[in-house]
């Protein structure tokens, strides 16, 4: 874009193109910001719902009280203590993504934009230990990935963000 400004007889030019490139970098940090959010969001529904993993004891819910009411649940997996449990909980089958006990894998889930002179890159992820673990799986343990499926899923979504036209108006 120039802006010409007529002075008696001359030509004066005034150039925007720093203005420009200034407005287009804080609009592709917008966009990379939206599409970081939009996976983070996906990957906390990955995260939650039900699994069709094998039933385990919830530590720590030994019964020490029982009443008529409350139903005795013993675990057919072998528990710390062997002793009767309240709570049980359902465990994430292979390829699903990991099920929630404490919600701790959840919770951890963070973003994080990083921005120089050629590049803007978005990141989403947990700093636990176990979650990279979990998303790739090891030698025992095979993978429970949802990062990776929170990304596939919002693919569309992404190419829609980034490829909007850009009106500087």
């Amino acid at each position: 874009m120039s802006g010409a400004v007529q002075q008696a007889g001359t030509v004066l030019y005034t150039s925007r193109v720093g203005d420009i490139e200034r407005l287009l970098a804080a609009e592709i940090e917008r966009r990379v910001h939206q599409c970081v959010e939009v996976v983070r969001t996906e990957t906390l529904k990955v995260l939650s719902g039900s699994r069709s993993g094998r039933w385990y004891a919830t530590p720590g819910t030994k019964s020490r009280y029982r009443n008529a009411r409350q139903q005795i649940v013993r675990s057919r997996a072998k528990s710390d203590t062997g002793r009767a449990h309240l709570k049980r909980y359902q465990a994430s089958a292979p390829g699903e993504a990991p099920a929630t006990r404490l919600g701790g894998l959840r919770q951890s889930m963070r973003t994080l934009l990083e921005a120089d002179a050629r590049a803007v890159t978005g990141f989403v992820g947990s700093d636990l230990p176990y979650s990279v673990y979990m998303e790739k799986g090891t030698k025992r343990i095979r993978p429970r990935p949802f990062l990776s499926r929170a990304f596939a899923n919002t693919r569309g979504e992404i190419r829609a963000i980034l490829s909007r036209r850009v009106d500087f108006r």
